[in-house]
């Protein structure tokens, strides 16, 4: 489809003026990505994978007091980069970076390749951006393959939108492939492009589905001949699981951004005549049905929905190029009012989330460096206690240069889906045998330990005296 009218300069003034608080904020999260900061509960965790990837050790046996259930990639990646990065949490922040950057440029380029015009297209990687940036920016560069995996898939999709042939369905498929060996739950776009290509390229629909199907056995056969049977095992990691927790969580995360998630009705019109409209919609549907699947698992957050942001984003550019194909001169004021509406209701949004000291800056930066400085001091404690130490975030044991001794997250879901015994855990702890356990401030334990963990804890542990301005509470055998 090819746009009809040249863009407005309306539109672009409005998209100028959302490039620049982008510009503000995404400066700010450069920012805080340089400071030891706790930005992510996973980034410790994804480190010490990184840096077990170097030795070969990614994968330990069922029910350890560690899990790994991604896929190896990443840590592989993150891993390499360490010998040019030493602290692998900021070499897995630039890794976010560079694929966040790349996810922007695709978003861009999706659209282009599409037929829409470079305001049009422009609405896309906006509006994904800004959905982050004021509801979801714990997932702004930080360590986590989240934007990684995002980035090859929609490397593969802008390969199947921008060209018909066999070579692009191939090149495409092996994208998506390795998108999955990095998160394995970024199932949006292999569904979607292989409904999509089966329904209106058959043929070469069939290459794609065949060669994706093939690339996913070989690299899981060579994963598995890599680590063995413990990381089929640590994929397979016990979890607790809730259909109630399923509703629940879809309707939190998406009822904040339910304005731009309206802009997939613009195109319902006859979407089966618009072979782009139908790819996007079967995105979207897809992704909201993987990430409301996704959220019945204990643990899983707003990630799992990026997906459908990234659906809606450009589900918002089509439908910009669509008023101007269907409307001609017309389609001045559609395209105003939803630019307008979209960016209206995100900067709404942003000022109803933000504090008073995010929106006056200063209090914001001070309060930020101030918790910086609260984790140097915490990491500072922890460095004179001798391994084995438990933290619940582990970016701060990463830190402090202690040994990852348990993964309290993925060991609660074991004893939770009594999948694995807690008896040697709580003798353990009985018996003393962690030097020092810090826990988040405030205290998640009631979340993230058993009732009998809890009070094993209570009993055995108290608390370091002169530590109430850390960024834990740090507990000490009694």
């Amino acid at each position: 489809m090819t746009a009809m009218l040249r863009p407005f300069r309306g539109e672009r003034a409005l998209l100028v003026i959302c490039a620049i608080l982008l510009v503000f904020l995404y400066g700010f999260f450069a920012w805080r990505s340089t400071l030891p900061l706790l930005l992510n509960f996973n980034e410790g965790w994804n480190a010490y994978f990184a840096e077990a990837a170097r030795a070969g050790a990614l994968y330990p046996p069922p029910c350890a007091a560690i899990t790994n259930n991604y896929p190896p990639l990443s840590f592989l990646l993150v891993g390499a980069l360490t010998r040019i990065v030493p602290d692998a949490i900021f070499a897995g922040r630039i890794v976010a970076w560079v694929a966040l950057a790349a996810v922007a440029l695709f978003l861009y380029a999706i659209p282009r390749a599409s037929g829409a015009d470079r305001v049009a297209a422009l609405f896309a990687p906006i509006l994904f951006l800004g959905m982050l940036a004021v509801q979801f920016h714990h997932y702004i560069g930080v360590d986590d393959p989240q934007m990684l995996g995002h980035a090859l898939s929609l490397a593969g999709l802008l390969l199947l939108v921008r060209d018909d042939g066999k070579p692009s369905a191939i090149g495409a498929a092996l994208l998506v492939a390795v998108g999955l060996f990095v998160k394995h739950s970024l199932l949006g776009i292999p569904i979607a492009a292989s409904l999509w290509l089966l329904r209106y390229q058959p043929r070469r629909g069939l290459v794609f589905v065949v060669v994706l199907a093939f690339a996913g056995i070989t690299g899981l056969a060579a994963t598995y001949g890599a680590f063995g049977y413990n990381f089929v095992a640590g994929l397979g990691a016990p979890r607790v699981w809730s259909a109630v927790r399923a509703y629940r969580y879809t309707i939190l995360y998406l009822f904040p951004v339910q304005v731009p998630l309206a802009l997939p009705a613009l195109i319902l019109l006859r979407p089966m005549r618009d072979r782009h409209a139908a790819l996007l919609l079967l995105y979207a549907v897809a992704s909201l049905m993987v990430g409301a699947l996704g959220a019945a698992g204990s643990g899983v957050s707003h990630n799992a929905f990026f997906d459908l942001f990234l659906a809606v984003s450009l589900a918002g550019a089509h439908a910009l190029t669509r008023f101007s194909a269907t409307l001609g001169s017309g389609a001045r004021a559609p395209r105003l009012l939803t630019i307008s509406i979209t960016g209206g209701a995100l900067v709404l949004l942003g000022l109803l989330n933000a504090p008073r000291d995010v929106i006056l800056v200063r209090p914001w930066v001070r309060e930020t460096l101030a918790e910086a400085a609260r984790v140097r001091a915490t990491v500072a404690v922890l460095r004179v206690e001798p391994d084995p130490v438990i933290c619940e975030d582990l970016a701060l044991c990463y830190w402090a240069k202690r040994g990852f001794a348990v993964d309290i997250f993925n060991q609660y879901q074991g004893f939770l889906s009594r999948a694995c015994d807690e008896t040697p855990f709580l003798r353990r702890l009985a018996a003393g045998g962690y030097s020092a356990i810090a826990l988040a401030v405030p205290a998640a334990s009631d979340v993230l330990l058993t009732p009998r963990t809890r009070a094993a804890i209570r009993a055995h542990y108290a608390a370091m005296p002169g530590t109430n301005n850390l960024a834990a509470t740090i507990l000490l055998p009694r």
